[in-house]
């Protein structure tokens, strides 16, 4: 048994945790300056006090040029650049945040593809476990085993190559048939 599985579930959680921080930072060391600063921006401009900055300034904006203010004249045309600014502030941002959102959707790629390995490496060993079982069961012939339909049906291999198939043919057309997996005894419709 390794070290981990000797501890305290708290403690599993604790180094699982690190675990995930420290693949969160593998896959962020890939990203190029840009990313991370555009990660950066887009942290800063989904924020509260970004939000307040704006608010203040355009209420500053507005104090002025209503002449609110004594001592203080302006001209009027400035309110175009009220509408103007914002415009010309807005294509930077929204292609900082296509690009924040573009690195996030790599690591939820690679995210999946981890946890799809994991779970058909789970399926192995569970089907194995219940292989273990039946010859269990068998050797100390234990009826309520060695004739259980659902324990044969489980002990079989999904066929992962025919799922991807089908998803590769739900992908490419709309009007393809859904994936409908054999039905079992054990599964709920």
């Amino acid at each position: 048994m390794s070290a981990s599985h000797k501890l305290r579930p708290l403690a599993r959680l604790a180094e699982w945790r690190q675990r995930s921080t420290a693949f969160r930072q593998g896959a962020q060391q890939d990203h190029t300056l840009a990313q991370r600063i555009a990660n950066r921006l887009v942290r800063w401009i989904g924020s509260t006090p970004y939000l307040v900055f704006h608010g203040i300034v355009a209420l500053l904006w507005l104090v002025i040029n209503f002449n609110l203010l004594p001592n203080i004249s302006t001209d009027h045309t400035l309110f175009r650049a009220l509408t103007l600014l914002p415009t010309l502030e807005t294509l930077p941002l929204i292609l900082v945040v296509l690009m924040s959102r573009n690195s996030a959707a790599r690591l939820a790629d690679l995210r999946n593809e981890l946890s799809l390995q994991l779970n058909v490496l789970l399926e192995e060993k569970l089907r194995k476990t219940l292989q273990l079982l039946t010859l269990i069961g068998a050797q100390q012939d234990i009826k309520e085993i060695i004739n259980d339909p659902e324990l044969k049906l489980m002990q079989l291999s999904i066929d992962l190559a025919a799922i991807a198939q089908q998803l590769d043919r739900e992908a490419k057309s709309p009007d393809a048939a859904p994936l409908v997996l054999p039905a079992s005894p054990w599964t709920k419709h």
